[in-house]
């Protein structure tokens, strides 16, 4: 992990983008070796994943990391049994621009139109019937299920994106589990909740500034303005590790089936140990790395890379 983290900070990005790409193709022929149907995603779901009627479950996707010879529409039909009509599904149904970059642009958030870049499923869950999103510009979730307008409702009057009255934090109290299928855990979202339940305690300065208004159409098209604190990514972070370190493997845990990646996570108890450990100053973001990073970037000339390379690894 050090070391890919090491290698992105000194290649270009060219051939960042090159590698990344020719890892990727490799990892989709290995999936298409090995078959997956309806019966082994089921199996995953209820077996490893714990999904059962009645859940409020959030979930992650990415139709290209299942490699499954279904349509879309047959993979949320089984998610949407799976947990029943007394469930709900909730879904991340975020703009192609990031946070701070979406909110300086300027353009329209329209709630009814447009797309989810959060992956093809989300797509498609947001635009069937019955579903609705949280009228939010940058962190917008879709939901479905008897619970969806309990959890989403308010989300537009939190300028904190993960805060209480967001549907991220109201899953967490409502005892909620996530999946990722197709995605390992780094994807998780619902861990951000984490920073703004603490606010200004918490040890990590996570969002870029003050909050920046949104221009948003609601569900009748007509305008409002949402304003919202949007996240800092040049904040490097590892949700992986501090799971795996931290939160008991029953409660959460990342694994690889049939070279399909998945993830489970018990909201609850992530969520409260989560708040104990950045109490103590143990968070997803790593103040190490960030440090070595700016050691890397101040590298100049040919004799000064070896002394800053073995301060960077001690």
């Amino acid at each position: 992990m050090m070391l890919k983290y090491y290698a992105s900070q000194i290649l270009p990005r060219k051939y960042i983008r090159q590698l990344r790409s020719a890892a990727a193709r490799r990892a989709r022929d290995r999936r298409k070796q090995v078959p997956f149907g309806e019966g082994d995603l089921l199996f995953t779901l209820r077996e490893i994943c714990g999904v059962k009627n009645g859940d409020v479950l959030f979930v992650h996707s990415s139709i290209d990391g299942l490699a499954m010879d279904i349509s879309p529409r047959r993979i949320l039909q089984l998610l949407l049994d799976t947990v029943g009509p007394e469930g709900t599904i909730l879904m991340p149904s975020y703009p192609k621009l990031t946070s701070y970059a979406f909110l300086q642009s300027g353009q329209v958030w329209d709630v009814r139109r447009t797309p989810s870049y959060s992956g093809l499923l989300t797509e498609i869950f947001r635009r069937m019937e019955g579903t609705r999103r949280s009228l939010h510009p940058t962190k917008s979730v879709a939901a479905r299920g008897p619970r969806r307008d309990e959890l989403i409702g308010e989300h537009h009057t939190d300028i904190r994106p993960y805060g209480a009255a967001s549907p991220y934090y109201k899953f967490i109290t409502a005892g909620g589990k996530a999946i990722g299928i197709g995605v390992s855990v780094r994807y998780i979202a619902f861990i951000h909740a984490i920073d703004d339940h603490l606010g200004e305690r918490f040890p990590v300065t996570t969002y870029r500034g003050a909050p920046l208004p949104g221009k948003v159409l609601d569900y009748s098209g007509e305008p409002m303005e949402v304003a919202t604190l949007a996240h800092d990514l040049r904040l490097s972070y590892d949700p992986v590790g501090l799971l795996r370190r931290h939160v008991p493997r029953e409660q959460a845990h990342s694994l690889t089936y049939k070279s399909r990646e998945f993830f489970y996570a018990d909201a609850k108890t992530v969520f409260e140990i989560g708040v104990r450990l950045a109490q103590q100053g143990i968070t997803i973001y790593d103040g190490r790395l960030k440090t070595a990073r700016r050691r890397l970037l101040t590298i100049r000339s040919p004799r000064r890379r070896q002394p800053v390379r073995e301060r960077v690894t001690q």
